[in-house]
């Protein structure tokens, strides 16, 4: 009872209701920027949510247009360029359709076709030949153009991808393209660099098969090998034709010989007409043998 009485003092009930006053005020305060912090936490983690799924739709879209244009055996430079230009935020497209645009320059300089020609069909039949139009020939001029515009675009895309590790395989490709345009300028020490790049290019990827690759076609270009050309078929001479063999003396000729069996004439068939055959059963006892006749004793005479 004297504890209790000690524990007592005096104004404690107001000081308990003056601390839960002190409280109220502060949350009355201050409620209304937590709320407000809270609901801008929410607000921002919604719109990450909605970023993030947007994002995904776009890089989807993205690879299924390259798909779409690429998967053809030579695809349009203008909408390669195009794809390109449109999704270079997502990451790959950019440098996949450039690559793919310079190719399509190096199929055409090899080719001597413009991009997105192809051989003419017979009237007659409806097959393909091997006639190209006047039209979809590229002149020298043209090729020279084409052979800088993939040369450009090997460059852009060193140079997009150069700081990033993810698509140095890209690099790769880039640096064996601008071997391709040097080869095809007869430009063997820019091939020779080339290639040497595209080997340590590689070996940042870790793609071996890729440095070998380099390392051979770098050998390649000191081993010698002339240049091949490739002519038209206009510059190509006539095939003369061939002539008829002389016929051998020493081998008589035959002159109406039958081919395959004769049939018998009339007269045979006729006289097989009257003929009767005789129907022989596999299964029936054989005859027996005559016995032989006695001969006569010419011993007693």
């Amino acid at each position: 009872m004297d504890d209790r009485s000690r524990e007592i003092r005096e104004g404690a009930g107001l000081e308990e209701s003056r601390v839960n006053t002190e409280l109220i005020d502060l949350i009355n305060k201050y409620s209304g920027h937590v709320l407000l912090g809270l609901a801008l936490i929410v607000g921002l983690y919604a719109g990450k949510q909605w970023l993030d799924r947007r994002g995904n739709t776009k890089v989807n879209e993205a690879f299924a247009q390259h798909v779409d244009i690429t998967e053809t055996a030579s695809p349009r430079p203008e909408s390669l360029a195009a794809l390109a230009q449109q999704y270079d935020d997502v990451r790959g497209i950019g440098a996949m359709a450039r690559l793919r645009e310079a190719d399509v320059y190096l199929q055409a300089v090899a080719t001597g076709m413009r991009p997105g020609s192809t051989f003419e069909l017979d009237p007659d039949t409806q097959q393909q030949t091997n006639q190209v139009a006047e039209a979809d020939l590229i002149t020298d001029a043209e090729r020279e153009e084409m052979l800088s515009k993939a040369d450009a675009l090997y460059d852009r895309v060193i140079a997009d991808t150069q700081a990033e590790i993810g698509p140095a395989i890209h690099i790769v490709g880039a640096w064996f393209g601008k071997a391709a345009v040097a080869e095809s300028r007869n430009d063997d020490e820019a091939a020779k660099s080339a290639y040497e790049s595209a080997r340590q290019a590689a070996e940042t990827a870790v793609s071996p098969m890729d440095a070998a690759l380099a390392e051979r076609l770098f050998a390649s270009l000191d081993s010698g090998l002339s240049d091949v050309t490739l002519y038209a078929q206009a510059d190509l001479p006539e095939i003369p034709e061939p002539e008829a063999p002389e016929p051998d003396a020493t081998i008589a000729p035959v002159l109406d010989a039958p081919v395959g069996p004769t049939l018998p004439d009339d007269d045979a068939a006729d006289s097989a007409e009257g003929t009767e055959l005789e129907i022989v059963d596999p299964e029936a006892e054989p005859e027996p043998s005559p016995e032989p006749e006695p001969q006569p004793d010419t011993d007693g005479e």
